[in-house]
Parts: structure tokens; sequence; C-alpha cells
């Protein structure tokens, strides 16, 4: 497993003449990036409608009141509340796009993940980057619908791989749930990035070496510096947090990445 340090646009190349599927899009800051890199077709995946999210929280979640402290970990992020928030982003996403010069290769697929995945026929996806509900359950049930859709040598692209404390108040388990999976199927980890909300890129075994070299060479064209790691270590990856005061006397925290 390769070890890097670079944000989730880094593997937007990998899209280039691909089939590729976005779970997830929100603002679309990730499409963006993929559209410079001319896939074959991009479908965007997202119901716009928090009603079809899911539960964000637990079933057997006994915290303060769950959906206060969603809303107030979400406030910043979905400001003017969800479902208006959603509504803008999708908006705002579609103006983007209309003008741009590979408009005709993107397919906006306004459902849930459930019900968008029925509409593609198994291995006719190269790539595919999910990003929606970060619950344990909803993300190894992504894994598992959508990997028989992925060709022999695609790949998967998880976001949200982290663990922390900031994590959990969110409730995200994305890591939890890739591990497992990689645990119980014929997938393993090729790349994982540490930068912000850490990225995992997964591809079915037989394709590993291969994938690592094309991995790399993408690390030398962008000088984004890396290193190989067993992958087993990455059940252990998680990120420990730090506070200290400043000259001026505010506290700051930040996290660095460990599997210690």
């Amino acid at each position: 497993m390769i070890l890097l340090h670079a944000p989730k646009s880094f593997f937007a190349s990998l899209v280039h003449q691909k089939i590729a599927v976005e779970v997830g899009v929100f603002k679309g800051r990730f499409a963006q990036q993929c559209l410079k890199y001319e896939p074959q077709q991009l479908y965007l995946i997202d119901p716009y409608d928090s009603s079809k999210f899911g539960k964000l929280t637990p079933d057997d979640f006994h915290g303060p009141d769950p959906s206060k402290e969603i809303e107030d970990v979400f406030s910043e992020y979905y400001q003017g509340g969800i479902q208006n928030s959603l509504e803008e982003a999708s908006k705002q996403l579609k103006e983007i796009i209309e003008p741009h010069a590979m408009k005709d290769r993107v397919t906006f697929v306004e459902l849930d993940s459930e019900q968008a995945s029925k509409n593609f026929d198994e291995g006719s996806i190269d790539f595919i980057h999910i990003d929606a509900n970060n619950r344990y359950d909803y993300v190894y049930a992504n894994l598992k619908r959508w990997a028989p859709k992925i060709k022999p040598n695609g790949i998967m692209l998880i976001d949200n791989c982290y663990v922390s404390h900031v994590g959990k108040k969110q409730h995200i388990s994305s890591l939890e749930a890739v591990s497992t999976f990689l645990k119980l199927s014929d997938w393993a980890p090729i790349a994982l990035s540490t930068h912000h909300f850490s990225n995992l890129a997964i591809c079915r075994r037989e394709f590993v070496k291969e994938w690592m070299q094309n991995i790399h060479l993408l690390c030398h064209q962008n000088k984004v510096f890396c290193i190989e790691l067993p992958r087993s270590l990455l059940h252990s990856y998680h990120h420990t947090g730090f506070k200290f005061r400043d000259s001026n006397g505010q506290q700051t925290e930040f996290w660095v990445p460990s599997f210690n």
C-alpha cells in the first residue's frame, strides 16, 4: 500500500477516457476536477434530497440528542439547513456544467445509491468515487453493491477514511467499513492519502502490482512524496490530536496521522 499526502484531486487523472461514477456529489468539487481529465462518461449520483440520505447516527446511539448534534456538527457545511444547501448546490453545479465543454459526457442521476446502482451492468465501470452517507452500514452496503459493477481492473476511491474524535462526532465509520470489506473480499488497498479527510483507493488483488506502479508514477509526476507500507497497517490507521497554546495564548488543536 502506498502512503501519500495529497488532496483528493490527485486521483482525478485516473478517470481519463474512463467510465467514472461518483456517489455523493453535493457541490461537485471532485466532479469538476475529474472533468479536466476528459472522462469517457461521468455519472453524478446524488438524490439531492435529505430524506433519502438515510440515518446519520447509529441505531443504538445513546448520546446527546442526535438530531441536535448533527445539526451543530454540520451547520457550517450545510449553511441555511441541509435541504436548502442541497437544492442550492444542485442548482449551482448544473449551472457550472451546462456551458462546460464536457457537458455531453456528464449524466446527473438524482437517485439514492441503491436505486442508481440498478441502472449499471456488472463490469461496466472503470472508476467510482464513494462519498455518501459515512455511517458503517451504509458505506459497507455501497462497497458491496458497487463492487460487481466495476471492471476487473477498475478502481474504487472511498472518501473520509479516517478515525478521529472529530470524525466520531459526525459518526464517520468509512475506514471501519472498508476494513471489513477488504477482509471479506478479493479487493486490496493500493493508496492511502493522509490529506485532510483521507482518501483510500482499492482494487482487486490481482491488479495490485499494476495499480501501484500507476500510483507511483502519478506521485513522481506530481512531485508527491510517498512510501510503501504493509497493507495490513491500514486497519490501525487513525488520527491523534494535539492541543497547544500559541504565543498569543490561543489554544489550537491539530491532528497527526498515526498507525500507532
